[in-house]
Formats: structure tokens, C-alpha cells, sequence
């Protein structure tokens, strides 16, 4: 199963960033910092870049480590098996929620680069750029 705690900082570009009432850091490696980047401020491990890692360091089969993301952490929790809910995409006539990503060797594994995404079937990321407030 993967997890990750990452911070709502992860993925911006190294510089000083307001998170809640203060300010982190966010290293040219991409770890988060405190604002005098000498401390570690939370997690910089976005999911999807763990299923990058999965696949491409650890050799898991890219529809394993997706699961392991996904329709494995539900069902622990309960949220499959038995329900409507429905992991395995969209049917006709719902909107859909996904990302087109490219994978990108980073100093350290993997890191997604997210060239869309969308939820409930409206755009929030195009082009790498957020368009839509709601997430």
C-alpha cells in the first residue's frame, strides 16, 4: 500500500511559501523546510510520485502500484467491496476524475509532471497551471 503525509507546498518551485499562518521552505531538491531551510517541515513525497517510484525503482507493474494507491488503501478503509463506489473509471454520461502526467527522473526517483488534470469532470490543472480555485 502507498501513503503519503505530503505537505500543500510539495511540487511548488524552490522558494519561501505561505503555509496556514507561516511560511516554509521549499529546497532546489524539493524537500520542505522550515523559512530558514534549516529544520524539516513536512513531506514533499506527492502520491503519484511514490507510484512513479514503485514502477520505476522498485520494479512493481505500473498497474499494481496505481492499485496500491488506490483501490487497495479503499478497501482497508472499507470504501469498496460492497458499495457503488467505483474505482475503475468512469461510465457514460458521468464526469470523470483523472491526470495526464509525464514521468521525470529527479535527483532522488521519480517525479510527475502534471500536464492536466481533472475533477468531477471540470479542468483544475491545464498546462502545468491551476485554472480552476476549487482544489
Amino acid at each position: 500500500m502507498l501513503v503519503s503525509d505530503v505537505a500543500p507546498v510539495a511540487g511548488l518551485p524552490p522558494g519561501v511559501h505561505r503555509w496556514g499562518k507561516g511560511k516554509v521552505r521549499v529546497k532546489d531538491d524539493g524537500m520542505v523546510a522550515t523559512e530558514e531551510g534549516v529544520y524539516l517541515a513536512g513531506s514533499s513525497l506527492r502520491l503519484i510520485d511514490a507510484v512513479l517510484n514503485a514502477k520505476f525503482v522498485y520494479g512493481m507493474k505500473f498497474e499494481q502500484a496505481i492499485a496500491s494507491a488506490t483501490i487497495i488503501p479503499a478497501e482497508l478503509l472499507g470504501l469498496v467491496g460492497g458499495t457503488d463506489v467505483d474505482f475503475f473509471g468512469p461510465r457514460e454520461g458521468q464526469k470523470a476524475n483523472f491526470v495526464l502526467f509525464e514521468p521525470q527522473k529527479a535527483n532522488v526517483g521519480y517525479r510527475a509532471d502534471i500536464l492536466a488534470a481533472f475533477a468531477d469532470g471540470v479542468p483544475v490543472v491545464l498546462d502545468g497551471q491551476r485554472v480552476h480555485g476549487r482544489f
